[in-house]
């Protein structure tokens, strides 16, 4: 019998309180709008910002692999593969792109990297590639086929001066002594 009067009581307090909790969090929600847009949330806002809180939230993500595990689920799921490849379609990513080639800094790249021993032993190792050395081989072909060419060419203008040359000279002396 105990049991059914503590049922029904919890059966009229929730119909008395469910009116209430809802009144209650409308008023909660709407208090905590108003807090939260005032000046004073401001102020406590850029003093958290500025202070070590926020140095040791960066530090706490980075020993708990926060990023990671918020990251992975984008990377097997291809969302991430997506948003990467969105932005590189996005006209921003263009501009930003134009700009960063434009600037000093694409200057200071390069005279970094011709002062750099690591750039001459990246050109050795792809000059010493089998493709590299292919092409150059076959360009050196052609190369040598062309020389060929133009030399075959002179050489036969020059056998057909020489031997009108000599035909003139005959004719001149009356042909050739038949002795």
């Amino acid at each position: 019998m105990q049991s059914d009067i503590t049922g029904s009581a919890r059966a009229a307090a929730g119909v008395f309180l469910r009116p209430v909790a809802r009144v209650t969090s409308k008023t909660v929600i709407a208090g905590t709008d108003a807090v939260m847009s005032s000046e004073l949330a401001r102020t406590l806002v850029d003093r958290l910002l500025a202070g070590p809180l926020v140095d040791r939230i960066g530090a706490g993500i980075a020993e708990r692999n926060v990023l990671e595990r918020v990251v992975a689920p984008s990377v097997e799921t291809g969302a991430l593969d997506q948003l990467v490849a969105d932005s590189l379609a996005s006209p921003v990513t263009e501009r930003i792109a134009a700009e960063v080639i434009d600037s000093e800094l694409v200057d200071v790249i390069v005279a970094r990297l011709l002062e750099s021993d690591d750039l001459w032993l990246l050109v050795d190792e792809v000059a010493r590639s089998p493709s590299v050395t292919a092409a150059i081989s076959q360009q050196g072909f052609g190369l040598a086929d062309q020389f060929a060419d133009v030399v075959r060419e002179r050489s036969v203008r020059a056998d057909d001066r020489l031997e009108g040359a000599v035909k003139r000279v005959f004719r001149r002396n009356g042909g050739i002594d038949q002795r």
